[in-house]
């Protein structure tokens, strides 16, 4: 009965911010816990927040939006668990059952969360406009606009960036 009200809950938040691919979700893969379809929920709030998923990539050099569904749900958990101080998660292992539908919910509506409080503010630049010479800015989690320095990654982690590149782009594509 508490997933059930939980899912309405969800159901409610994600219609409000334009999710219309109800027709490949059935509410049993939700009770169910279907990776597939939370990832389907967790791709849809990274794509609805962009300037807030790119500060995120930008503050974690470990932080990808992954295809995998299973590697999606392993990232938003330890994203969950850095940025939101979420404790009550699960491992990416338990993700990728068909269990869980509870805590996985409780994933959407942490990240929903995480990713409101990350708002841009008004003064700072949507859009890095390349023939100006104003630097990106990052949005920070007071509401303040800082400028992005490329020094702000560790060399590791631009390694690790080049290293996940390079996967991503010698994947086929249809």
């Amino acid at each position: 009965m508490e997933s059930a009200s939980n899912f309405c809950l969800l159901h409610a938040k994600l219609s409000k911010l334009g999710f219309r691919d109800w027709s490949s979700v059935s509410e049993g893969d939700v009770m169910t816990g279907n990776p597939h379809t939370f990832a389907v929920f967790l791709r849809f709030l990274y794509r609805r927040f962009p300037a807030a998923t790119a500060m995120l990539l930008r503050r974690y050099d470990w932080f990808l939006v992954e295809a995998d569904d299973v590697r999606l749900g392993a990232t938003t958990v330890r994203l969950l668990s850095t940025a939101a101080s979420e404790t009550n998660l699960i491992s990416a292992t338990q993700f990728g059952m068909c269990k869980y539908a509870m805590v996985k919910m409780n994933m959407c509506h942490a990240l929903l969360r995480l990713l409101r409080s990350l708002r841009i503010t008004p003064s700072s630049p949507a859009v890095f406009n390349i023939a100006s010479n104003q630097k990106p800015m990052a949005i920070e989690r007071s509401g303040k606009a800082a400028p992005c320095s490329s020094s702000s990654l560790s060399p590791n982690g631009h390694l690790r960036i080049n290293e996940r590149r390079s996967e991503l782009n010698s994947v086929s594509r249809s």
